[in-house]
């Protein structure tokens, strides 16, 4: 009578193991995905940047696209209810506004975050810039959707507040 018990117990026990096993299956390979996608991005950082300035000194009617200055550090989130991917990177820009002070870059200097998403196979610029923003503060004001996944500090920047 002992018998239908310990076979019982053991079944348990295996399903127990498996269940654990997938659980931790499923995050190795979220971290091998993340890997790749922080690989990527860090490899077209540079184009992906070069896009996202064009695109958005056209919306701002900017005569150049190379007055924009991207932080080191980049923030990456992820959506909790979508999984999706976004990385967050500090940006400034020197506006050439008439009525701002020319001599006065400080004055002129307007700062933001970019945001670049991630679709599962490759990077691309959200093309705007939301103002006044420091990546934090991004995820401050996202603090119920979002999850900080990872932050890569490079080196202190003037642009990290």
């Amino acid at each position: 009578m002992d018998d239908p018990w310990i076979l019982l117990a053991a079944v348990a026990a295996t399903a127990l193991m498996i269940a654990g096993g997938l659980r931790a299956g499923r995050r190795l390979l979220a971290r091998v995905r993340f890997s790749q996608a922080r690989r990527r991005f860090h490899r077209h950082r540079e184009n992906l940047e070069a896009r996202f300035a064009k695109a958005v000194a056209v919306d701002l009617a900017l005569d150049d696209p190379a007055a924009f200055d991207f932080d080191d550090e980049v923030t990456y989130i992820r959506d909790r209810s979508s999984g999706g991917l976004t990385a967050i990177v500090a940006v400034s820009l020197v506006c050439r506004e008439e009525w701002l002070p020319q001599e006065d870059e400080e004055v002129r200097r307007r700062a933001g975050v970019a945001l670049f998403r991630y679709d599962g196979q490759a990077w691309a610029p959200e093309n705007r810039l939301l103002f006044n923003l420091t990546p934090r503060e991004a995820v401050d004001r996202l603090a119920g959707r979002v999850q900080v996944i990872h932050r890569d500090q490079r080196r202190r920047s003037d642009l990290m507040t």
